[in-house]
């Protein structure tokens, strides 16, 4: 059964509602599609998304489980093999604004996922402990930008 299995959805660096809704929806694990193309593969049952060359061996989640658990397959090969992002059947995707983050959208994220969200805020201030944790890094996130819920 799918939902048993590790997904790993590829974003970009603005992550895009769109793409988290449809992570979610998946229970996809939520990777930097650049991040993850510069590091060694992560062992994993399917990738969705920015899909970095170094993963274009795994295969990509199925388009009809995609449809039936979203009712759209709309981000299934959002990226082309040359990396460029195509748009989606529905129009272009709205990026994630910071008001859209909430402690659900920070906990699908992983730690290198949470360093690049961090990179964006110069005033953030992460100590090096915090840098090495990504519930660490969550908090510190929540913190910073007053995310309560």
């Amino acid at each position: 059964m799918i939902s048993k299995k590790k997904v790993l959805f590829f974003t970009l660096k603005q992550v895009t509602a769109q793409e988290i809704e449809f992570g979610k929806a998946i229970r996809a694990q939520f990777r930097d599609s650049v991040v993850a193309g510069r590091n060694e593969t992560e062992e994993c049952d399917y990738v969705a998304g920015h899909i970095p060359d170094n993963y274009a061996e795994f295969p990509e989640y199925p388009a009809d489980a995609a449809e039936a658990l979203t009712g759209s397959t709309d981000l299934q090969g959002v990226v082309s093999p040359e990396g460029n992002s195509e748009q989606g059947n529905s129009g272009p995707a709205q990026v994630l604004q910071e008001s859209d983050l909430t402690l659900d959208v920070l906990e699908k994220m992983g730690k290198d996922e949470l360093l690049d969200l961090a990179s964006q805020y110069d005033e953030i201030g992460l100590t090096r402990v915090q840098k090495k944790s990504a519930p660490k890094l969550r908090v510190a996130i929540a913190e910073y930008l007053e995310i309560l819920e």
